[in-house]
């Protein structure tokens, strides 16, 4: 670039160049193409999909890979069952406490809802079947079960048992349970090979986590452009960590799985209705801890029974609902209990195989409980189909089912040393529960994992030299 400058000479000012244009023009030139060259292509990346593959619905891209993202670490890893529980327990979780027994009316919705769980009245046709088996066995077992009762009735009543905590019908209702298991399992084991090789647990301690659509993290309220009402807005996932733990009073467990109620894509288990309660927890007598989720089904891993068969438990759990509520909203609590009960030990089981959120379910787990005192009794069929709950329905439509039939009394009253109003449809049902016999399916019970270890063997060895 030349710079100007001004010269004053004689009255004229003139401009001078300090330097000469550049007058020679720059000449245009191409390197020569070689035929190699003009063969070579130029390889891009893939383009990166915009949804991982399968089915998302309403959840937001970013969420949905990273869900992808821990599914392929899971499988292409291989990793072990403990592996896989360590996986999900390593670090603190900011987690919703989810009781099993609520404080408050009206909380069996939230309950259907935060485990995904369709309610159903009666029991499955599956029992049907075991209609002509049980009949046949009725007189034999009804004359046993009324001595135990009577006995063990009279026992409690003679030692004058007093407790402050827990109540003193808590600890003769466990009793009574205890007497009948006894009973049931000695007089059917000579025609069922499963209560042979069942095992069975007292007090037995119940973990599960899970994490469940619906249910904003960060809830902020704002006010709308139009007027002056309120506004939700959303931030963080759209689904939140629930876990529960409690203990079991009494298991039955099997090694091999009962049969499904009804078939895993069955309308039943697609269409359903369950109700949405979509209210933020703690507007529910929630809180949240940090806590690292783990799940516990009554068993060590590498127990050969590792498949619920029956479980029973206490109503007396409810004392002081008892006392404080009515009839029909003690009877509502009962009826969550006995579902998260189930729900949170079919879970666990889930876990134990190594199955997961991420890992979804190839075939629905089944299992059985009895809430008694020894009088009344309510009866519960289980069915857990999904563990992609924090899916909405839209891109996971199964839902959990739950059959129940509430407070049947096995007899009256007892005068004079015997037994009235002996109901016989109870004692059935009873007997169905335990001569369901489980299966061995054509279908592998786990997804593909490696060799187990010598550490996890360990316990299969210790558990198979108890028996």
């Amino acid at each position: 670039m030349a710079i100007s400058i001004l010269v004053y000479r004689q009255g004229i000012v003139r401009f001078r160049r300090m330097f000469p244009p550049f007058h020679h023009r720059i000449q245009p030139f191409s390197s020569p193409v070689t035929q190699t060259d003009a063969e070579e292509t130029i390889e891009y990346p893939p383009i990166k999909p915009r949804w991982p593959p399968g089915s998302w619905g309403s959840m937001r891209e970013k969420h949905a890979w990273e869900a992808w993202e821990k599914k392929v670490e899971l499988d292409t890893n291989s990793l072990t069952v403990m592996e896989r529980l360590k996986f999900f327990s390593d670090k603190l979780h900011n987690s919703w406490k989810f009781p099993m027994i609520q404080h408050y009316p009206d909380a069996l919705h939230y309950q259907q809802d935060v485990t995904k769980t369709a309610l159903l009245n009666g029991m499955p046709d599956y029992y049907d079947i075991l209609e002509e088996e049980a009949m046949s066995r009725l007189p034999t077992i009804r004359t046993k079960v009324e001595e135990v009762l009577l006995l063990e009735n009279d026992l409690l009543d003679r030692s004058n048992i007093r407790f402050e905590v827990p109540p003193h019908g808590a600890f003769k209702s466990h009793s009574i349970r205890s007497q009948l298991i006894d009973c049931l399992v000695r007089s059917l084991s000579a025609d069922y090979p499963h209560l042979r090789t069942c095992q069975y647990g007292e007090c037995v301690k119940v973990k599960a986590f899970w994490d469940r659509h619906g249910y904003p993290l960060l809830p902020s309220i704002f006010k709308s452009d139009d007027g002056d009402d309120k506004q939700s807005s959303y931030r963080g996932k759209m689904y939140t960590r629930f876990h529960t733990d409690f203990t079991c009073s009494h298991q039955l467990r099997s090694e091999m799985p009962l049969k499904p109620f009804v078939d895993h894509f069955s309308p039943l288990c697609t269409e359903t209705p369950y109700p949405l309660f979509k209210y933020w927890p703690k507007d529910l007598s929630q809180f949240k801890e940090w806590v690292k989720t783990t799940c516990v089904p009554g068993y060590l891993h590498g127990d050969p029974c590792q498949f619920g068969l029956l479980a029973m438990d206490c109503p007396m759990k409810l004392y002081r609902r008892q006392l404080k509520y009515e009839k029909d909203i003690v009877n509502d609590l009962q009826t969550g209990m006995g579902l998260v009960t189930m729900f949170a030990w079919t879970v666990a089981q889930a876990h134990y195989l190594g199955f997961n959120m991420h890992t979804e379910l190839t075939f629905p787990l089944s299992s059985q409980m009895i809430i008694t005192d020894g009088q009344k009794f309510s009866f519960f069929a289980y069915q857990l189909n999904t563990l992609e709950m924090w899916k909405d329905d839209d891109a996971n439509p199964l839902r959990n089912l739950c059959w129940h039939q509430e407070n049947l009394k096995l007899f009256e009253d007892i005068q004079d040393g015997q037994l009235t109003g002996f109901n016989d449809d109870v004692l059935k049902q009873i007997i169905k529960f335990f001569i369901n016999q489980p299966f061995k399916p054509d279908y592998p019970l786990r997804p593909y994992l490696p060799p187990a270890s010598n550490e996890e063997t360990m316990y299969i060895n210790f558990s198979r030299s108890d028996l």
